[in-house]
């Protein structure tokens, strides 16, 4: 059985902070103002883009979340008048949960709406 010792492995007795050598393998390019305009135009459009789409996408969250709530408030009433079952607790607060999500994505969609008739 061959173990190695912990006398075998040398511990530092002093720290030593040493600078790091700069790395002449890195290419350095520079850009023109123009091109510099020019890629400040596309991350503008980007951004616009980037905010119809969560625009269109918390509209699509909005109609889901209706839906869900009214066929859920449909099929409770059903089975509570048709069976006479009760509904259960979790069926309620989920409901609450969609009216929050929707009053929630209600605000950020219109915020995001007149944010951008500001600009």
């Amino acid at each position: 059985m061959n173990q190695n010792s912990n006398n075998d492995y040398q511990f530092p007795l002093d720290e030593v902070d040493v600078p790091i050598e700069p790395s002449t393998d890195i290419p350095t390019t520079f850009m023109t103002s123009s091109e510099a305009d020019h890629i400040e135009k596309q991350m503008k459009v980007y951004r616009v883009i980037e905010k119809s789409a969560f625009k269109r996408y918390g509209l699509f969250m909005i109609i889901g979340c209706l839906a869900a709530y009214f066929l859920i408030v449909v099929l409770s009433s059903i089975l509570e008048n048709l069976f006479g079952w009760t509904v259960s607790t979790l069926t309620t607060s989920f409901v609450e949960l969609l009216k929050f999500l929707v009053s929630t994505l209600i605000g950020y969609v219109f915020s995001e709406t007149v944010k951008n008739k500001d600009e």
